[in-house]
């Protein structure tokens, strides 16, 4: 143990005594170490912990999916009281859907608090009992029930986290609620943004109307039998339903894992990233080797006297690992102690733009990991390296100090090569994602969003009523200063909140076509407010009222697909609403196409109704102002609560908030996997620095014996930068074959590139051959000027 102590002091001051190696070492590894750190972070809380519930990957998600038409979608809600059965093929299985409640509390104001009904198993499926009080039982389920289930987050706002809270009433729009249960902080379940979970009465369903076995607006959670296949169950399930209802053959009922539901695309995007910060990580780690084969061929004189003193060649050696050992660990404090200052930064730039993301944190999975590339990656740097001795000591001591043996010439190429081709991963991954944001930014949404703000709500009454209400606020809005044009709708452009789909059948169909329908009710107005051409015919109009024709307005997709190059006015389509069989509707416009499922989405088939023929209780208001007016969201908000004081407002925001939402995701990883790219691309530059500065330094005889028997200056510079490009260009065609890999792995973030993988490999190849030809010119200029007398006296 004392000689382990006597080394290791030893090797501290042999590290101190070369700051250069010893700074850059550190710096190197703890860049590296850090980026690598932060998006472990972001992996392991988003995707590697799980979901916290019991079943683990039995929780699934149970969805529809037409294959045929490769579309997938929700319940409908004969499919979900038909899984809720007992012979149903999971262990349990509960369904839910998203609603609105407003809450008067203490606040100045009504709250409106996103709710979702939840009908029996739900709970039970994800395997997560309340905090305080009970679940819902079979009685809640039997009436519309006034109980409720609240998150912790509003049990603590609403009861400051009062166990006595439970029996207790809360005043909403829909009378007294008593609250029966209150979850654990950790459940979010389906979203971290639901403050309260309420029973799914039986008697909302409607088993004779057509919308009970076709609007799909439902969704599943099951959690599956272990050891067992379901899949023909399912499918058994699903020819039943379709024969009962006499249904097209094209839906079939399927299960996912919650977890991939949860995350969607954006996990082959997170590991791909995670992929770019090890990648700079072993970048830095190829220059250090560089660095220690430097070092190690510098020192062989001084190893070769210490051991003619008596040291033997183990000793030696074992100081050479501490060395390694101590500028590991204390390039992994460093690199720990970037990321603990980064975590923040990084989880508010991933808030909208990943799933989970308010998780993210550095847990002690985290500091695991930084242990262990902190105890491994040092030595492979090093053995990538000459972490060996030098011969024999009286050899070495023979052989004198002056010149550099080190490695072979190809050897020494070897690792900035390995510098380069993985830089050229990281930038045309960045490349790629740039373009990608670039294009994505010039997507024509289809509808003005510049000055138009919205507000959301849910009307507690009924829809006639709501729509009476509707109308008066209309009035109030339009007579707001600098407001242009107002107008309603039941689910605003890009938002889910208020989103209906139906199938569509035409008269001279047996079946409903195999596809879902965007329902949207609209006031007239509507599309002046956003600017959507109409193509034929006419748009809503003042009298498409209770009692008046059904009409509807198709975009040009729906009429497309219906249709085809036929005329689409006048013709008719069945639609699944109202109560009792299919309600006709007569198509008096064509509309143009709008992207109202996102940017990256193409338009999708849609139709519009008369918001006073055929009202709902889910309502968007839509004011377009001449200019950007200060104040006008409040102003807006006023007018509502003039008219009633105790309305709740779900949702506020503008179009073009909700379009640069749109972007936040495309943002977060281009600017992510750019700053990775960016690391890369100045460490592998600094490998290209190194080993042509370390070549001229070698070289300095030979340099000024050519340059006294007559060779140009300029040709021994363009000799450095020869072998360089030859480095360069070895490196570029090694990295080509993982920038390929990488950019399938990013192919759900990429947008607009299905035939440009070309221009971004020339562009990401393009910056790495400026960055290397300017990291080899300082070095080639050295070369150039070298002194004959003074290179001939150090040869």
């Amino acid at each position: 143990m004392r000689a382990l102590l006597s080394d290791l002091r030893f090797a501290c001051r042999r590290l101190g005594t070369a700051p250069g190696f010893t700074t850059a070492t550190i710096t190197m590894l703890a860049l590296g170490m850090a980026l690598s750190l932060l998006m472990f972070s972001v992996l392991n809380n988003v995707i590697l912990a799980g979901l916290p519930f019991p079943g683990g990957d039995r929780v699934v998600a149970v969805r529809s999916e037409n294959v045929e038409r490769q579309a997938s979608g929700g319940l409908t809600p004969a499919e979900a009281l038909r899984l809720a059965e007992g012979d149903a093929p999971f262990e349990q299985f509960g369904y839910y859907g998203w609603g609105g409640l407003t809450v008067f509390d203490d606040a100045a104001r009504p709250r409106e608090i996103t709710i979702v009904n939840v009908g029996p198993g739900f709970f039970s499926a994800l395997g997560i009992q309340p905090l305080h009080g009970r679940p819902f039982g079979n009685a809640d389920y039997e009436a519309e029930a006034a109980v409720t289930v609240l998150s912790h987050a509003e049990w603590q706002r609403q009861f400051g986290g009062d166990p006595a809270a439970i029996g207790r009433r809360i005043d909403t729009s829909g009378g007294p609620i008593e609250v029966v249960g209150v979850m654990p902080p950790e459940f979010a379940m389906p979203s971290a943004d639901v403050a309260a979970w309420r029973p799914y009465p039986r008697s909302a369903f409607m088993t004779d109307q057509a919308w009970h076995w076709n609007a799909r607006f439902l969704s599943g959670v099951a959690l599956l039998p272990e050891g067992r296949d379901i899949s023909d169950a399912l499918e058994s399930i699903s020819a039943g339903l379709r024969e009962q209802f006499r249904l097209e053959d094209g839906w079939r009922l399927r299960t996912m894992p919650l977890l991939e539901l949860i995350i969607g695309k954006s996990g082959g995007v997170l590991w791909g990233a995670f992929a770019m910060a090890l990648l700079v990580l072993l970048i830095g780690c190829a220059n250090v080797a560089i660095l220690v084969d430097a070092r190690q061929v510098a020192q062989r004189h001084e190893q070769a006297l210490v051991q003619a003193l008596g040291a033997s060649r183990l000793r030696v050696f074992r100081v050479l690992l501490l060395e390694i050992s101590l500028l590991g660990l204390a390039a992994a404090v460093f690199g720990l102690l970037l990321a603990w200052a980064g975590i923040d930064f990084l989880r508010d730039l991933a808030q909208g733009s990943v799933p989970r993301a308010g998780a993210i944190t550095i847990a002690p999975s985290v500091l695991g990991f930084a242990l262990l590339i902190s105890l491994t990656l040092p030595f492979l740097a090093a053995a990538a390296g000459s972490l060996r001795l030098h011969g024999e000591a009286a050899e070495v001591m023979r052989s004198g100090g002056k010149g550099m043996t080190g490695r072979s010439k190809r050897q020494k190429r070897a690792l900035p090569a390995l510098g380069v081709a993985l830089s050229t991963i990281s930038l045309v991954a960045a490349s790629a994602l740039l373009l990608s944001l670039v294009r994505l930014q010039q997507v024509n949404p289809g509808f003005r969003s510049d000055n138009v703000h919205a507000l959301q709500m849910f009307r507690d009454a009924a829809p006639a009523e709501a729509w009476q209400f509707g109308e008066q606020l209309l009035e109030r809005l339009q007579a707001l200063p600098g407001v242009e044009e107002v107008a309603i709708t039941s689910v605003a452009p890009l938002s889910l909140i208020g989103g209906f789909s139906v199938d569509v059948k035409l008269p001279e169909s047996d079946q409903p076509e195999a596809y879902q329908v965007g329902v949207r009710r609209v006031s007239p107005g509507y599309l002046d407010v956003l600017d959507i051409p109409m193509l034929a015919g006419r748009g809503i109009e003042t009298g498409d009222r209770a009692g008046s024709e059904a009409v509807a307005v198709v975009n040009r997709e729906l009429a497309r697909r219906l249709f085809g190059d036929g005329p689409a006015l006048n013709r008719v389509l069945e639609l699944p609403l109202g109560n009792g069989p299919r309600v006709p509707y007569r198509v008096v416009g064509v509309m143009e196409d709008i992207r109202n499922d996102g940017l990256r989405a193409p338009p999708a088939p849609e139709l519009l109704l008369s918001y006073a023929r055929d009202p709902w209780i889910g309502m968007t208001f839509l004011v377009r102002s001449s200019k950007s007016l200060p104040g006008l969201d409040q102003q807006i908000a006023d007018s509502l609560w003039q008219l009633d004081p105790r309305e709740g407002i779900t949702r506020q925001f503008t179009l073009g908030g909700e379009l640069a939402t749109q972007l936040r995701s495309a943002r977060f990883f281009a600017r992510t996997i750019g700053a990775f790219a960016g690391s890369a691309l100045l460490l592998a530059a600094l490998g290209v620095y190194a080993v042509a500065a370390l070549e001229q330094q070698r070289r300095i005889g030979e340099f000024g014996l050519r340059l006294a028997i007559g060779a140009s200056p300029l040709a021994l510079g363009t000799r450095i930068l020869r072998d360089s490009t030859k480095t360069v260009a070895a490196g570029v065609a090694l990295g080509l074959f993982g920038a390929w890999a990488a950019l399938r792995l990013l192919s759900a973030q990429l947008f607009g590139l299905e035939h440009g993988h070309a221009s971004v490999i020339a562009l990401g190849v393009a910056l790495l051959w400026i960055a290397a030809f300017v990291a080899a010119l300082l070095p080639a200029w050295r070369a150039a000027r070298v002194d004959p007398m003074q290179a001939l006296r150090w040869q």
